[in-house]
């Protein structure tokens, strides 16, 4: 069947283009031109999949939107100054991503290596704060990358351009690894308790004699500070309980509570513990009981210990 062309009025009127009954085309009054809609409301309104084959380049300074129901840009917008906003209009960085999502995960990167995986594939966020040189081989100021540790899992890797130049190469600096270790610039992880603060209970009636507990580091650290707290401290108590550390053999580290103290910290520390101990030596924490004092019977009287540390 032929198209036609029906003209509604040449003042003030539209000129269609039909195919039969149906109106595939509509020009109407100022210009505007419909495709697939007989009342277009922009100089070309298409309802329908556009597709180009060689590209598309939009000029000018208006914002670019892809509506969602009754919200115009709703789905994605990019505005005059660049700026990208998805599920907002509104974005206030050069990418910003908005889900409604109380109590629930929001807005998630995907960063997908569609490869096979095995031991050194990797996915990375990159970074540049200053703009990439054209000399040598490009490599971005920093990057986190997760990178396969062949299990099924990732390792994750910080690391940063080497000093000295741009392009220098990227140095790791720390490594979380798929087994919850530390790494720092490349040396062992420490595995079975990569935590730079430890903390317990030691449960028990201080006066019902010592409790403890033990921790063994895998790698060299220097405990820094130390806080110490009873549940129920004793009044009028002739001696004090005290937090014994034996951390080395030869003596132990001991911060006093004091009468009627709930905490006691140590300030500024500095206790070395090589990996393992000092010959298969632990860390072991004890809390001794004061006299004097109503820390006996069945009153509850334990002790939370907090440490912090440094790895070396």
């Amino acid at each position: 069947m032929a198209a036609t062309l029906t003209s509604t009025g040449l003042q003030g009127g539209a000129i269609a283009f039909r195919e039969g009954n149906t109106t595939e085309m509509t020009l109407a009054s100022g210009g505007f031109l419909g495709i697939g809609i007989t009342a277009p409301q922009f100089p070309l309104h298409v309802n329908g999949a556009i597709r180009s084959e060689t590209g598309l380049s939009l000029g000018g300074t208006a914002p670019v939107a892809v509506d969602a129901p009754g919200v115009v840009g709703g789905r994605f917008s990019i505005l005059s100054n660049g700026t990208v906003g998805i599920g907002t209009t509104a974005p206030h960085s050069i990418l910003e991503a908005s889900v409604y999502a109380p109590a629930a995960l929001g807005p998630a990167l995907t960063l997908t290596n569609s490869g096979t995986g095995h031991t050194g594939a990797a996915s990375a966020l990159d970074f540049n704060s200053y703009a990439p040189s054209s000399s040598g081989t490009y490599n971005p100021t920093a990057r986190i990358a997760a990178v396969d540790a062949n299990n099924w899992s990732n390792d994750i890797v910080f690391s940063s351009n080497q000093p000295g130049a741009a392009n220098n190469g990227l140095q790791e600096h720390m490594r979380i690894t798929s087994a919850g270790g530390v790494s720092i610039n490349g040396d062992t992880p420490m595995s079975s308790n990569p935590r730079m603060v430890f903390s317990g209970f030691l449960a028990g009636n201080l006066g019902n004699g010592q409790t403890g507990g033990a921790f063994t580091p895998d790698r060299n650290i220097t405990m820094t500070r130390v806080t110490v707290s009873e549940q129920s401290p004793g009044s009028g108590c002739s001696t004090t309980a005290q937090l014994l550390i034996w951390y080395k053999t030869g003596g132990p580290y001991s911060l006093d509570l004091g009468n009627d103290k709930t905490m006691v910290d140590s300030g500024p520390i500095n206790l070395p513990v090589p990996a393992g101990g000092t010959s298969g030596f632990p860390i072991w924490m004890e809390a001794w009981p004061a006299s004097g004092c109503g820390l006996g019977g069945s009153s509850p009287a334990d002790v939370f210990v907090n440490v912090q540390y440094v790895m070396q």
